[in-house]
């Protein structure tokens, strides 16, 4: 749906508020969500890992219920921060589930940081408490395991630490859920703060347009802490693959054909590096795989063709999104997108608004010119966890048209155009990528693209 005015025809889009199937779920946090699943069916499979038994439903909530009374015992509470460092495992889902069960906030630590990561990232948010494996407490740095007050013994360890914070409590979905860490494209660490809200009406986006079924399986190993939701809420399976699993190509597809994978989320560079494998009969996950969703990088124009050649009756959908706004646009790649001059990010998600606004008079610029993307909607994380300068500057409230739609706006610095034949969003690149050589403005990502548009060249990075 085109979101018109008189001042702007045709550049701001979006489809707010939520459609109305979900409308009555969209009150609750994700962990009251799957425990709702949980009750309804409780033999259900919620959790695969290859080799390993499934986790049902029953089970989940079980252990769910059963590490919220450990946490509490040891005097936690709402508004707490716990970190939660393990791999991806039915353990992290276990954890983040209690976590969120007891009022209390995860601060995400991935199992890839080294030490120093780590105790940045600990410093910045002064947690309460750390939950981990027990082979993974040394691998914690020094001076946090000189402040751990309590241990609890068993398959996943608790240790409350001395000096930890605790965040204001709020109402409702307007709590602190998630602080997640992130260099971005930037390459400056910053750690966002994302409410219970933004992770709610976030995960109904892309079901408005894409719905799970009860029992369908998704894959999941990129952005786990995100996608391992998005099947569980609507009484889905999701098979955790770790990062060896996801980078074995032979391996991947045999796990996606033994478990009836339907679908799976991938970064473009990993789905070209599958499809260079030729030895597999990748016509084969046709039987079963409906979805394929791509995030994180630009789409090159060949992964389009190369995917259609040998799946063509899988949906290879392109999905903007970033932590700040979670999923944004989606986009239905098709056969005739490769002979496209740029891969489309689709039109705004349910429940998102996006304006193209000129940098420098902070106006929408008319259609098919090209501007900063700014988004608006109930998804938007709060903000940069003590940060309040960057806050102000990437979170913004919006003016004129802007403001009858969206009262914050989060400036995403990804230069984009409205398509004129088609209404869809082309992202151009980076408003920082953009460099000065003899007077002239450079963006990067054009050279990017012009060198993987020879026939020699795979992927590239300038």
């Amino acid at each position: 749906m085109v979101i018109d005015t008189e001042k702007t025809p045709s550049i701001i889009w979006g489809r707010l508020p939520h459609k109305q199937a979900y409308a009555s779920r969209l009150d609750k946090r994700i962990d009251e969500l799957v425990m709702e699943v949980a009750q309804e069916n409780p033999r259900q499979n919620a959790l695969l890992c290859p080799g390993a038994k499934p986790i049902r439903y029953g089970e989940l909530l079980t252990g769910t219920r059963q590490l919220e009374s450990t946490l509490r015992q040891h005097k936690l509470q709402a508004g707490d921060g716990v970190a939660i460092y393990m791999p991806k495992c039915p353990d992290n889902v276990l954890a983040m589930l209690a976590v969120w069960g007891i009022g209390g906030f995860v601060v995400v630590l991935q199992d890839s940081y080294p030490t120093h990561l780590l105790e940045e990232i600990l410093d910045k948010t002064r947690p309460k408490a750390i939950i981990c494996l027990p082979d993974w407490e040394d691998q914690l740095p020094e001076s946090y395991r000189q402040r751990v007050t309590a241990t609890t013994n068993g398959e996943m360890r608790l240790l409350t630490l001395s000096g930890g914070q605790s965040a204001p409590t709020r109402q409702g979905l307007d709590n602190l859920a998630l602080l997640m860490f992130s260099t971005g494209t930037t390459g400056k660490p910053k750690t966002i703060r994302l409410s219970h809200r933004c992770l709610t009406y976030g995960h109904f986006t892309r079901a408005v347009d894409y719905p799970f079924e009860a029992g369908e399986v998704q894959a999941v190993n990129v952005l786990f802490v995100w996608e391992i939701f998005c099947p569980l809420i609507f009484g889905g399976t999701a098979l955790i693959l770790t990062d060896e699993q996801a980078m074995d190509t032979t391996g991947l597809f045999n796990h996606l054909m033994h478990y009836k994978v339907r679908r799976l989320l991938t970064t473009p560079s990993l789905l070209q590096s599958y499809l260079s494998v030729a030895n597999l009969n990748w016509a084969s996950l046709t039987q079963h795989l409906r979805w394929w969703l791509l995030c994180g990088e630009r789409v090159n124009r060949r992964t389009v063709s190369d995917f259609h050649r040998v799946l063509p009756t899988v949906q290879l959908i392109n999905a903007y999104g970033i932590w700040e706004c979670s999923e944004i646009s989606l986009a239905e790649l098709s056969p005739a997108t490769g002979d496209t001059q740029a891969v489309s990010v689709g039109q705004p998600c349910d429940g998102v608004v996006v304006a193209i606004i000129d940098p420098a008079t902070q106006q929408p610029v008319p259609q098919g010119e090209s501007g900063e993307i700014w988004v608006g909607g109930a998804s938007l994380a709060d903000g940069y966890h003590d940060d309040t300068p960057l806050t102000e500057k990437k979170f913004v409230v919006g003016h004129d048209a802007l403001a009858s739609l969206s009262q914050r706006w989060f400036r995403t610095n990804d230069l984009a155009r409205w398509r004129s034949h088609d209404g869809e969003i082309e992202v151009i690149g980076r408003l920082d990528f953009m460099l000065k050589i003899r007077g002239f403005s450079i963006n990067t990502t054009v050279v990017e693209q012009a060198i993987l548009d020879l026939p020699e060249a795979s992927l590239c990075a300038v």
